[in-house]
Order: C-alpha cells, then structure tokens, then sequence
C-alpha cells in the first residue's frame, strides 16, 4: 500500500517528465525499504519472539 502512494506522489510531483517519475518512485522505496527495516530491527529489539522471524 505504501509502495502505492510512493507511486502516486512521484507521478504527482514529476507529472511533465516521465523518467523523473520512474528515478522518483525508485528513490522513495528505497527509502522506504530502509525505514522498514529499522522498524522491524526496533521491534526485534523489543520482543524476543519476533527474532526467530527476522
């Protein structure tokens, strides 16, 4: 669903340049990716029982 927003703002900000649209959209998942991942480190860091998942 995220992913989907990502989509939709870059396409909103870069509308007039199609390529932009595409390294926009890779930019925000990346990031997005990177904030997931500090996410689950921090409840892996919480609970013991979500260790076994990551």
């Amino acid at each position: 669903m995220e992913s989907g927003y990502c989509a939709a703002f870059a396409v909103m900000e870069h509308f007039d340049n199609p390529s932009m649209v595409c390294k926009a959209y890779r930019q925000s998942t990346v990031n997005l990716n990177s904030y997931m991942q500090r996410q689950w480190s921090l409840v892996e860091g919480m609970a013991s029982t979500f260790r076994e998942m990551g």
